[in-house]
């Protein structure tokens, strides 16, 4: 609360836990604020630190170390935020549902990297195991520009609606949950052809799926796990 009196302040680097729901309302009284990062952070090796941080970005809020609802963000509604990134235990129906209120969003960014890394202990994000996110939450998701997103433990029918996203241009979806049904769900869904960039790093794919991704003839980048390509 007291930050607020900092009226011409445009960053601030927080410590992991710090970021609840009351500190997100005194934030948004700060009219100069522009990014909230978070420090102490541990990555996951295959991931770069400029995906997985506000890294000197504008317009960025990291949340993914602390305790934040639904709540708690709309009291960021009406600002300029481009990258928002949240841990998974965030992610909901409702979340999804704020989302196309911020209209300037570009980037999701909701990987839980502490799987089988630094942290093996903690909760890798699954949407089959969860009632939290469902397909009605997800087609909010339609209704707002993004055009990145980082999401894990992506269903068939989770795919089927990220595949009508028109704006996007860069899915990340690590994991071990998507199958060769997924990216088929992916492909024929896909409402525009502007999907550039796709990571699939530790699914189980096989060469049925390399043949599906060959429609989308936009793809410049792809990233799969090395046994999906075989001769």
């Amino acid at each position: 609360a007291h930050l607020t009196g900092l009226p011409v302040l445009k960053r601030i680097k927080l410590s992991t836990g710090q970021i609840t729901d009351i500190g997100l309302g005194h934030l948004s009284r700060m009219p100069a604020l522009d990014a909230v990062e978070s420090e102490g952070d541990l990555y996951g090796e295959e991931h770069d630190i400029a995906t997985t941080s506000c890294n000197g970005r504008k317009s960025c809020i990291d949340l993914r170390f602390g305790t934040v609802s639904e709540g708690g963000l709309r009291h960021l509604k009406g600002r300029q935020v481009e990258h928002l990134l949240l841990n998974s235990e965030s992610l909901n129906d409702a979340v999804l549902r704020l989302l196309p209120h911020f209209s300037t969003l570009k980037t999701l960014n909701c990987l839980d990297y502490f799987h089988n890394q630094k942290r093996p202990d903690a909760p890798c994000y699954d949407l089959r195991s969860t009632d939290r996110i469902t397909s009605k939450g997800l087609a909010a998701l339609q209704r707002t520009k993004v055009e990145t997103l980082y999401l894990d433990g992506l269903t068939e029918s989770a795919m089927e609606q990220l595949g009508r996203l028109e704006h996007l241009t860069r899915l990340d979806a690590a994991g071990d949950v998507i199958n060769d049904r997924s990216i088929k769900a992916l492909v024929k869904s896909r409402r525009s052809s502007k999907l550039r960039d796709l990571a699939l790093q530790g699914n189980a794919l096989t060469n049925t799926s390399v043949s599906s991704l060959l429609e989308i003839s936009s793809l410049e980048s792809l990233s799969v796990p090395p046994e999906t390509i075989t001769d």
